[in-house]
């Protein structure tokens, strides 16, 4: 019986201070910290002010995004986004760009940057066959989504 209750006790003991420690030293369990601009977060650090789909020469679709800078100063960091073209059940295009380079000129606050997105694949015989049903997906880096849906079937001429 002392045994039980010695053993009983010791185990107690060992899961209030392993749940008391600390892992400071192992960052596996921990999410990356996230990634800011100017302080602030992705979701914090822009507004959406217009989205834009449809398709170039029925041929390509395109997603043209117009971002302000919200942060109240210049932003000099670099501004990188992330986007795929999903057809069905595949991606078809998957890629990224920067917004705002390392070597570009400040983007003051207030200011917007407008991006058009598009895949390198283009689409043949889209105006015999009909336009096909595709979507996007845009994100900034650290996951933060800019938007995503259906690409408008309207055509442009250029």
């Amino acid at each position: 019986m002392k045994v039980w209750f010695y053993f009983s006790l010791l185990s107690i003991l060992f899961i209030i201070v392993g749940c008391s420690s600390s892992n400071k030293g192992d960052k596996s369990d921990s999410k990356e910290d996230p990634i800011e601009v100017n302080g602030l977060t992705y979701d914090k650090a822009f507004e959406i002010v217009n989205v834009e789909t449809g398709w170039k020469r029925a041929s390509k679709p395109f997603v043209k995004i117009k971002l302000r800078n919200v942060t109240g100063k210049p932003i000099t960091d670099k501004v990188e986004v992330k986007y795929a073209f999903i057809k069905d059940d595949e991606i078809i295009d998957n890629s990224s760009i920067y917004i705002r380079g390392s070597s570009d000129v400040a983007w003051d606050n207030g200011l917007c940057v407008t991006e058009e997105l598009s895949p390198i694949t283009s689409f043949s015989g889209t105006i015999l066959n009909g336009i096909p049903t595709v979507r996007a997906k845009v994100l900034f880096m650290d996951d933060t989504p800019i938007w995503e849906g259906e690409i408008s079937k309207e055509v442009t001429a250029y």
